[in-house]
This record gives structure tokens, C-alpha cells and sequence, in this order.
């Protein structure tokens, strides 16, 4: 609809947070879940080590695996 953004801000409000959390148990996999982080890795790769989400995976910008001597 055209006022899509505009009215946005309503309809997410009307979320509750229970309502997040059971369409998150729904939908999604956590075995099969992927989270992509972008930024300086000297800063924000040691709060990722902590989150311990799995393996850490370094690309390149034009979308290549980083090479093992630039992942850390």
C-alpha cells in the first residue's frame, strides 16, 4: 500500500514480544541458521568469539574466503 512506512511504526508496536518469540520457534532452524557480521574485524570480532555461534567464516569484500593467514 502506499502507506506502507508510514503506517509501520503502528503495526510493529502492536507486536509483542511473545508473539516474536513463537514465530521464531516456528521458523526458524538454529542448526541451520547462518549470521553475517560486516565491519572491522580487529573490533568487532571478539564480542562474535563470545557469542560462540559456531565456526567464524572470513571473506574477502568481492565475496571470496578469505585467505587462513588474513582470517585472524
Amino acid at each position: 500500500p502506499l502507506n506502507y512506512y508510514a503506517s509501520a511504526q503502528a503495526r510493529y508496536s502492536g507486536v509483542t514480544s511473545a508473539q516474536v518469540a513463537a514465530a521464531a520457534r516456528k521458523y526458524l532452524v538454529p542448526g541451520n541458521t547462518i549470521f553475517i557480521a560486516v565491519g572491522d574485524r580487529a573490533k568487532i570480532g571478539p564480542e562474535i568469539e563470545k557469542l560462540n555461534l559456531g565456526p567464524v567464516e572470513i571473506w574477502t569484500p568481492d565475496g571470496r574466503p578469505a585467505a587462513p593467514s588474513s582470517a585472524r
